[in-house]
Parts: C-alpha cells; sequence; structure tokens
C-alpha cells in the first residue's frame, strides 16, 4: 500500500485501466465507464488501444496468468502506445526481467517504496507542521495507508496507542496479502520473526534461539533465522543494515 495505484490513476494519461482481481477477472475503466470482464475479453480491451498508439495500465500484473505474456509482447511489438504493468509482488519483477520471459526489453522497472523521511518532512511542513510535529510524524504517516484510518493531529504516541488493536489487525491483513501475492502462506516462523524485528530482536542468532524455544525451529543455529530474514528481505519486508565496523550485515 504504498500508493502506486493513487499515482497511476491521477499522474498518467492513460485510456484504459485494467485491474486484474483475485478472483481472475478484470475490472476495465475507460472513457466508457467501467466494467468486469473476463481475462480473455481484458485482453482485447488492453490490446485494442496499444494498436491504436494509445497510453494501457495493467495493475495488479502479478495476477495475470503467464499464458498471456505472449500475446502481450507480440501486440506491443508493432503498436505505438505506452503499456504501463503495475504490480505489488517483488517475485513478479524477476520473472518479468528473467532471461526467458517474452516481455523481456518491454519494461523498464521503478519501484514506487514508502515515502522517504526527508520528502515526508518536507511534505507536512508545507502543509503547515510546525518543525518538531513533522518529524515526530513523518516516521508514521510515510506509510500512505495510515492516512485512511487517522489524521496528523496531536502526539502520534498517542494515536498509536488508542489506535493499536485496529491497526495492528490492518497491519497483519497487509502482511498476509504480501505473501499470498508472492505464492506464499504467512506462517507462524514468519509472523514471529516479524514480531521480534518489530520488537528491536535483530541478532539472527538471538532469533534462532527464540524460535527453536517456540518450537518453530528445529535447531539454535543462526542458519534457522538467516533462510527465513533471507526471504523477508526478498518480499521487501526488511531491509538489511550494515553493523558498525564490520562487512556483516545485520
Amino acid at each position: 500500500k504504498t500508493g502506486k495505484t493513487w499515482l497511476l490513476r491521477r499522474c498518467i494519461n492513460w485510456q484504459v485501466y485494467a485491474t486484474v482481481t483475485s478472483t481472475g477477472e478484470c475490472i476495465v475503466d475507460s472513457s466508457r465507464g467501467s466494467r468486469i470482464v473476463s481475462l480473455g475479453e481484458c485482453m482485447n480491451y488492453v490490446t485494442s488501444p496499444l494498436r491504436r498508439g494509445e497510453n494501457v495500465v495493467v495493475d495488479e500484473f502479478q495476477r495475470l496468468p503467464q499464458r498471456y505474456w505472449d500475446y502481450l509482447a507480440t501486440v506491443h511489438s508493432y503498436s505505438e502506445g505506452i503499456l504501463i504493468a503495475c504490480g505489488s509482488s517483488m517475485s513478479i519483477a524477476s520473472k518479468v526481467f528473467d532471461r526467458r520471459s517474452p516481455l523481456l526489453g518491454i519494461f523498464q522497472i521503478l519501484k514506487i517504496d514508502l515515502a522517504s523521511i526527508a520528502d515526508t518532512i518536507a511534505s507536512l511542513h508545507m502543509q503547515g507542521f510546525r518543525p518538531r510535529e513533522a518529524v515526530l510524524w513523518a516516521p508514521l504517516v510515510r506509510d500512505p495507508w495510515i492516512l485512511a484510518h487517522a489524521r496528523p493531529k496531536g502526539d502520534p504516541w498517542r494515536l498509536l496507542a488508542r489506535l493499536a488493536p485496529r491497526l495492528a489487525m490492518v497491519s497483519r491483513g497487509l502482511v498476509g496479502e504480501v505473501f499470498e501475492e508472492e505464492e506464499r502462506s504467512l506462517t507462524r516462523t514468519y509472523d514471529a520473526v516479524l514480531q521480534m524485528l518489530a520488537e528491536g530482536v535483530w541478532n539472527s542468532s538471538e532469533i534462532s534461539h527464540r524460535l527453536h524455544s517456540m518450537g518453530l525451529a528445529s535447531s539454535p543455529h543462526p542458519g534457522s533465522a538467516t533462510s527465513v530474514l533471507a526471504v523477508l528481505e526478498f518480499m521487501g519486508l526488511v531491509e538489511r543494515a550494515p553493523l558498525w565496523r564490520t562487512r556483516y550485515p545485520v
């Protein structure tokens, strides 16, 4: 929930906007209105404007079966239109840019991450926040979906204390959605590691010992946590940081 769809719908001059649903259909928006169509019909709605030199967006691209990729690549090769594919999965990028992918050479990648702290502080300051308020609120509101549940006002820690149960449920659901898009499941092990990281437990050895004591790892060896952390990093949920005076990341 980093604002990808918001940016595409408001900042791109598109003629057709197709969203692939989790049920295997498409919601197609155009000058003729919105309609729900099958994937086969959706490809016609997407490729026809491409042939006419128009701009088309395919949102939730990771849900589009790969059997349609060759068709898109063929049409795009002789069209003047621009095709923009938006996805919520890190694995879809590796598949699109794989050397065997029919879409290789068609797309350039652009990662839309959370807003940077610096940009968020500047934005809040432009909206009238005093410097101290902007600095305090920036770590929270750089995650755009939170703004749908709360407005920056007063002390951020008081807001978090009041909304913690509701925000925790939403957060857990969003993380579960990320795992589902990556064709994985949010297991107890992944959930436990994410909670440890959130609590400030960043040492892989300590994480492994805790997983072992909880019965979620077969041994307390650091390798038990390393493999889990590697998956979380690949999915974009965890970021490696260098340790002080060492070449080894945490």
